[in-house]
Order: C-alpha cells, then structure tokens, then sequence
C-alpha cells in the first residue's frame, strides 16, 4: 500500500520532522482520511451493531450484496459473515480499495468478496457475477445527505440491483435542536479582554468550522 512519492505522508513534511517507517511511504490523503473519520467511524459501535443486525435479517444463502463506497470494507465483512453468497464492495478511492482488499484477505473472505475501484455510477451491471439481490451503504455524512446519498443509492437501484432488491438502510431521519451553552459561547465568540472591545470580530464567527464535533455524530450551525 504505496502512494506516488511526491503524495507520500513523508514527503509532505519538512525534513527535520520524524516520521515514522510506518507512515513516511503511505499516502498522505489515506492517513488523512482515516484519522479524520474512519476510526470514529468504525468505534462507533451501535452504527456497527445496527448494520449487523439488520444485514443478519436480510441477508440470505441466496443473497449477493453490493455495498457502494465500501471504505474499510467492514460492512462487506459483515454481510459476508451474515452468511451472502457473495459480496461486491465498491470503493472509489484507490488506497482505500486497496486497504479493503487487505483487510478483507487477513479476515480470510477474499474468495466471498469482491472488490470493485471505480465510483458506483461507473460501474455496469455486466461487472457483476450476478445482480445484486442487497445493496447496503454507509455514504450518509454528519447530516445525512452530506455525501450524496440519495444521488448514488438511486442510481445503484435503477441499474445495478435485482429487480425488488433490499436496501439498507431504506430510509433516514435528520434531528435538529436548539443549543444554549455558556461553554460553548464562550469558545465561539469574544466581547472585550481588560477593557478592550473586541466584538466586531465576532462578525466572522461561524460555529460551524470553528467547533469540531462530527466524532459525536452531529454538527454546528451558526445562525
């Protein structure tokens, strides 16, 4: 799982920084990506308790799963482990459909999933063995829709499903609530230091950016 050398994690740092042998020849973006989000995407355990069960549900012998933006690969696992007759994982990011692939072939299932690198809406139902009877995605984002889900789900429906095909999940919900908190107006916005009159700054606050809450599962919207 090498990146080109100028996209190595080594090479994007100045050279007095230690970087460790793990780290200096792997992709940049990939480390990126997967410290950004995929291991609190992968801890949070009742997302992964919600995707098993309903997968041992829906999942039959007869099944054949296409998960769409597979990641780590760990619901394809999951559908494997359900017990479908095979999984095809697409994933359109090339580190990361190699990384699947990797874990994938330590779990010992590389013969029950495929791997597909390319996006969903480039894929044809002639690269699959047979026509996906379940399709499983987790492209939901913070807010629900915020990676496109509606757009990839109904395509992979219309031209890549069985006819009657399962879809996991087939239906969300977005929550939104009112928050009052001293703690957090107090790091989202300044009045006055030792006299000094300091509110016209806060004409750039956007709570949004400045206050990193997505491993919680929601985000801030500045009104």
């Amino acid at each position: 799982l090498n990146g080109r050398p100028g996209n190595w994690f080594g090479a994007s740092l100045p050279e007095h920084f230690h970087v460790p042998a793990r780290l200096a020849d792997k992709p940049r973006e990939l480390i990126e990506t997967v410290n950004d989000w995929h291991f609190a995407m992968i801890n949070d355990l009742p997302r992964n308790e919600f995707y098993q069960r309903a997968l041992k549900n829906i999942v039959t012998p007869e099944s054949v799963v296409l998960e769409i933006g597979a990641g780590s690969g760990l619901l394809s696992l999951m559908a494997a482990r359900a017990g479908a007759k095979h999984v095809i994982a697409i994933e359109a990011n090339f580190e990361m459909a190699t990384l699947a692939t990797q874990i994938i072939a330590a779990n010992k299932m590389e013969s029950r999933i495929s791997v597909i690198n390319k996006m969903s809406t480039e894929v044809s139902a002639d690269d699959f063995p047979e026509m996906p009877t379940v399709l499983v995605s987790e492209i939901l984002g913070t807010l629900l829709l915020g990676e496109s889900a509606l757009h990839y789900v109904e395509d992979a429906r219309e031209r890549l499903l069985a006819p009657g095909a399962a879809i996991l999940p087939a239906t969300g919900t977005q929550s939104i609530t009112l928050v009052e908190s001293d703690e957090i107006r107090d790091i989202t916005a300044v009045r006055s230091w030792e006299g000094i009159d300091l509110r016209h700054f806060n004409a750039l606050q956007d709570t949004t950016s400045l206050v990193f809450t997505k491993q919680y599962g929601f985000r801030f919207s500045s009104c």
